[in-house]
């Protein structure tokens, strides 16, 4: 190992001291940190704040969700749990009493996923934001990763994750793929992100985006990520992280719902996917499919009518009959 530091040391810190202990020998790490903080070169990694928003949940489900958020290893974050419920804000805050790490914050302006949500940014100190669903669950390492992925030209980062339901990991599509880079016109045909609980987002650049959109009543994160992904490169960390959970209390069981946000953003998107063709078609495709492997036979049926692609169609209707998530 050389002796020397050359400027290329410095252009490769990430602001993690655990990525030079990682990478270089206990005394030329040494010699590097004493540079760097003679050129005033902050080595601590980036705040990242995680956003909890709960409306009416189980206090046990959300508990199961703040506990993952205190559990991660990355060090350098804070923890706000906002509440959307009205009525409720002492049964929150009892049940948030014993994770001290918690700042909670009740809505007490606009309700609805996006405006709390866009509460959510503006209360937020961090660099980064991780938002988690009160239904939702994370793996311990799934910051950590996810901020080592990040670069200066990352909007956000995302990662694979478990379904879950009736306590059983539902199978997944072994075939599928983890686009990164320069994505928007592949993200608009078919939202491989995923959720709010997936991605560690840049604040900078959801704020460049301009905060979630609050007429859209379902899709407003896979709204939000295509904005990102217009400016801004997506990172993956192609591993499991997540625990998502399909249920009664979870808001994707209504199909309906979902389906008006999609018409939504086929509408607010009109544009862009006249000059991606290709993404039109996955797009319609992919929701024929979603409709037949989710909604009932009544509804998806008139979903395939209006969209056709019979082939993705009864690809769906397999799906459903196999259980494949």
């Amino acid at each position: 190992m050389p002796a020397t530091l050359d400027e290329r040391d410095y252009e490769r810190i990430t602001g993690s001291d655990a990525w030079i202990a990682r990478k270089l020998d206990s005394n030329r790490s040494c010699r590097l940190l004493n540079m760097l903080d003679k050129k005033g070169v902050k080595t601590e990694k980036a705040l990242i704040s995680i956003v909890i928003t709960t409306c009416n949940r189980s206090t046990g489900i959300l508990k199961r969700a703040v506990k993952s958020a205190v559990d991660q290893t990355y060090a350098n974050k804070e923890i706000i749990v906002i509440n959307d419920g009205a009525g409720n804000e002492d049964i929150i805050r009892n049940a948030l009493a014993g994770f001290k790490e918690v700042r909670f914050v009740q809505n007490t302006g606009e309700h609805g996923v996006s405006n709390v949500r866009n509460l959510a940014v503006d209360e937020a100190r961090g660099k980064y934001l991780a938002f988690l669903d009160d239904d939702d669950e994370w793996l311990p390492e799934k910051l950590e990763l996810q901020y080592e992925a990040a670069d200066d030209d990352t909007g956000l980062v995302y990662c694979d994750y478990y379904a879950i339901k009736d306590g059983k990991v539902l199978r997944s599509d072994d075939s599928k793929e983890y686009p990164r880079g320069e994505v928007f016109s592949k993200l608009l045909g078919s939202n491989f992100v995923g959720g709010c609980s997936i991605p560690l987002i840049k604040k900078e650049a959801l704020l460049k985006a301009g905060k979630f959109d609050t007429n859209i009543s379902f899709g407003e994160d896979y709204d939000m990520w295509l904005r990102i992904a217009k400016e801004y490169k997506v990172g993956c960390v192609p591993r499991r992280l997540m625990k998502y959970y399909i249920g009664k209390e979870s808001l994707t069981q209504s199909f309906e719902r979902r389906m008006d946000g999609w018409e939504y953003l086929l509408d607010k998107y009109s544009g862009d996917f006249k000059k991606h063709p290709d993404a039109y078609k996955e797009y319609t495709s992919t929701n024929v499919r979603e409709a037949a492997k989710r909604a009932s036979l009544k509804y998806s049926a008139g979903v395939w009518k209006k969209y056709g692609n019979t082939g993705e169609y009864i690809k769906g209707i397999i799906m459903k009959i196999l259980r494949v998530y």
